[in-house]
């Protein structure tokens, strides 16, 4: 259910931010601090990530914006009429090919960064790995059912209230039904957690173990690496958790059609407005010297 919400806020492509335009106009600073919480840049690295994340902003601000722009303008109609599941999935699939060609971009500027990684940067990731997979372990595995249903319902009812509006009794009754009668498993998601991070690190090790890593081979080596790893939150290379992402994102479909369903003619006016707001947002962004 949350997921969808966050896909009609577009909010996995800004930030989630209460401002989108501060936000995204600080973006190249809060990036680089959030991945140099994981890999400790040197003082070499340092001005070379900051590039590197300057550069993407121009391009997203460029070329992906005004296809976010489109995206809100075609949805904003569509809120005023009942959703089928089948509809709600047309937007995660749209909104996940938009992710995916940012994930593209990245990938070779993040394969020239990873070429020059060492040990002590390694041992960083695995310190930052391991202080989230805790607070994962401590808000889902070791939380009893009623915690962890109390916290999806939380967070799943603050983000739809950022689209509807306060949300009445029978839509916090939809909430519930959905997140009690969910197929949703933290000790399955924790596994796939722990798959991408091993393999992230294998990955990367073996990256910095190439043979005369300055040339064009090697190059193109890492980036085929990254890419793959790129890759991972879209296509997980477990074919069972492929299915469970699937049997999910289904379920979370259905359930964002019940919900919206039952909303009234006032909450979908306020859904409008709120992707108006974006709209706007991701226009004043595009076209950051007009006016």
């Amino acid at each position: 259910m949350g997921r969808i919400i966050g896909v009609l806020l577009l909010a996995g492509l800004v930030g989630g931010c209460a401002s989108i335009k501060l936000a995204y106009n600080q973006a190249p600073e809060l990036m680089y601090l959030y991945i140099d919480r994981y890999f400790d840049f040197d003082s070499e690295q340092k001005p070379l990530v900051k590039t590197e994340l300057t550069q993407l902003q121009a391009w997203h601000r460029k070329t992906q914006l005004p296809v976010y722009i489109e995206t809100l303008q075609k949805l904003q109609p569509r809120m005023t009429a009942d959703y089928s599941a089948t509809q709600a999935c047309e937007i995660v699939t749209d909104v996940r090919v938009k992710m995916r060609a940012v994930a593209s971009h990245i990938e070779p500027g993040a394969a020239r960064l990873a070429l020059q990684f060492d040990d002590a940067q390694f041992a960083q990731m695995e310190k930052k790995f391991a202080r989230d997979n805790a607070k994962f372990r401590n808000e889902y595995l070791d939380a009893t059912p009623a915690q962890m249903r109390k916290k999806r319902v939380k967070d799943a009812t603050d983000r739809a209230e950022k689209l509807y509006g306060r949300l009445e009794k029978r839509q916090l009754e939809v909430l519930f039904k959905t997140i009690a009668d969910s197929r949703f498993d933290a000790k399955v998601a924790y596994t796939e957690r722990l798959r991408r991070q091993a393999m992230m690190l294998q990955t990367l090790r073996g990256l910095v173990d190439l043979p005369q890593r300055d040339d064009s081979a090697a190059q193109q080596r890492a980036v085929a690496a990254v890419a793959a790893l790129m890759q991972q939150p879209f296509v997980s290379a477990d074919p069972d958790y492929r299915r469970y992402v699937q049997a999910q994102t289904q379920e979370s479909c259905q359930a964002f059609a019940d919900l919206h369903n039952s909303t009234s003619p006032e909450q979908r006016q306020q859904a409008v407005k709120t992707l108006k707001q974006y709209e706007e947002d991701f226009r004043a962004l595009a076209n950051p010297t007009s006016g």
